[in-house]
Order: structure tokens, then sequence, then C-alpha cells
């Protein structure tokens, strides 16, 4: 019996540590910003949420296409968009086909959804990745190969795929309620470049009396100058926003970190703890020292 209890708390450790590894910096190191969707589709109603859009097709080719900003905060080593389409929100004539494909046309979305003529060109014939949807109406599709190297951010559109079994361009629209970026890697290391401490005494231009300012140390003398003739200039040093992968200082994170990491100690030394006090109780049972229970 107690050696099922040891195998059985040594067996939730493990678990528990897994599941702290792969929670750690998962967020930090890339994901979805931002959403846009533009669409000619007459029909088409606006979506709800951050990243939400719709994708269309028609006879005479797409009428509704959608770009996803990621942003990336360090190495990369697998990414994974996921969208999820909404509910009952999916009409179609054909079975929909639908593709990702990498941009660098700049974007801002000023409506919802903005007009077909001012999307983004997806760069389709540099290669596009099919999306796989499950029976749960989630399309994920592998994009690592566009994450990684010396760069912060990518934009990537979601469009129709070319269905050349069909006689006619599928007809369908599809509307997907949430987009995200299941993500693995090292995250940059963040830094914060503070403000130099002003000088204990300024030296007085004109003359001018010291006066001791009261200190929780030893009191510093300031002297106040009679006739200053320039203002002291405060000097900043701000932390550069070139991120660490791209040859510069790290960007200082203006999210608060989880604290995930924590775990990753405290759960097997949690286990050894327990795994000792198994081993001691049987060993004081076995001597007499204790009832056995």
């Amino acid at each position: 019996m107690r050696r099922h209890r040891v195998a059985l708390l040594l067996g939730v450790a493990a678990m528990l540590l897994v599941i702290a590894v792969e929670a750690q910096g998962a967020d930090d190191v890339a994901k979805v910003d931002k959403v846009g969707w533009w669409s000619k589709r007459p029909a088409a109603q606006p979506t709800t949420g951050p990243t939400s859009f719709e994708v269309a097709n028609g006879v005479d080719g797409a009428e509704s296409i959608a770009a996803v900003r990621v942003l990336i905060f360090g190495s990369v080593t697998k990414g994974t968009l996921i969208i999820s389409e909404a509910a009952n929100q999916t009409t179609s004539i054909s079975v929909p086909k639908l593709q990702v494909c990498q941009t660098d046309t700049p974007w801002i979305l000023t409506k919802n959804p903005g007009a077909y003529a001012d999307a983004p060109k997806p760069e389709c014939d540099k290669g596009a990745i099919a999306l796989v949807r499950d029976d749960k109406g989630n399309w994920s599709a592998d994009i690592t190969n566009w994450l990684t190297g010396a760069r912060s951010e990518v934009s990537v559109m979601v469009v129709p795929a070319a269905d050349t079994t069909l006689p006619v361009p599928p007809t369908f629209f599809v509307q997907f309620a949430t987009s995200r970026l299941e993500a693995s890697g090292t995250p940059d290391v963040t830094t914060t470049t503070g403000a130099p401490k002003s000088p204990a005494v300024v030296a007085p231009s004109g003359g001018g009396t010291v006066t001791p300012v009261p200190s929780h140390s030893t009191p510093a003398p300031v002297t106040t100058p009679a006739a200053p003739t320039t203002a002291p200039t405060p000097t900043t040093v701000a932390a550069s926003q070139t991120p660490k992968r791209l040859g510069g200082v790290p960007v200082a994170s203006t999210t608060k970190r989880k604290q995930w990491g924590k775990l990753v100690w405290v759960v097997p030394l949690s286990a050894l703890i327990a795994f000792g006090w198994v081993l001691g109780r049987k060993s004081l049972t076995e001597r007499g020292a204790l009832a056995p229970t």
C-alpha cells in the first residue's frame, strides 16, 4: 500500500512539473496581437472580438480575406496558428478550403470590415500553407518558418484556397471567433536601464551657501548657487527598442510576466520532501517507534 502511495505521489509531482515547464514563457515568445479583415461580400456583417474575422469566396474569387499580426518576443522553435469558427456562422455551397500566406504590405483596419480594395496583398506565390480543419471547427497551420530569424513581428493572411477539383470556384463564407498562436521557444531576456543619479553636490557658478540636507546616512551638503547661469539638464538613458535577436538591447516588457518558473523548482522539491517523509515513516514503523497505519 505504501509503495502505491509513493508511486502516486511521484506521478502527480511529475505531471505538475510538465505542466509548469510547458506553461512557462508560452505567451512570452510570440502571440497574436491583432486581426483585420476586408470584404466586398454584399451581406458581410461586422464581427465581434479583437481577433475575429470572416473569410469568403464567390464565383468571382475571394470576397473576404483577413490579416493576422503576430508579435515575436524571442527565438521561436514551434509556432502554430489556430483559428476557431464562430458558432452557426458558416454558410457554404462547397467545402471551404483555406490557406495562410505572408504579406509585407502595411495595413491599418479602420472599419469592420474594411473595404476590399484597402486589403494588403497576400504573397501566396512565395509559398502558401494549407489550413487544416478538425471536427470541432478549429483550423490550424504550422507557420514556424515565418517566425524565425531577425524579426520582431510578421503579418500572415488567411485567404481562400483554390479548388481545382470543382468546375467553378467554391462558394462559401466562414466567420472565425478567435485567433491565437501556440508557440514555444526561448523568450528574450528583458532589461530596463534607468536614469543616472544626480551628483550629491553642484558646484556654484557665482558663489553661494552650502546647506546640509538630512539623509538616512551621512548628510550630504547641498550648494545653493547665488546666481545660476544655466539650468541643469536631466539626462535619461532609455532602453533600446531593438529586440536582442536584431542586435540591440532587449526590449523591456510592458506586461507582467507570469511567475510560472518558480514551479519548476517548487514541484520537484515538494515531491522530494514527501518521498523522504514516506520513507522515514516506513523506517520508524519497522523499528516499532510508530504504530503501523
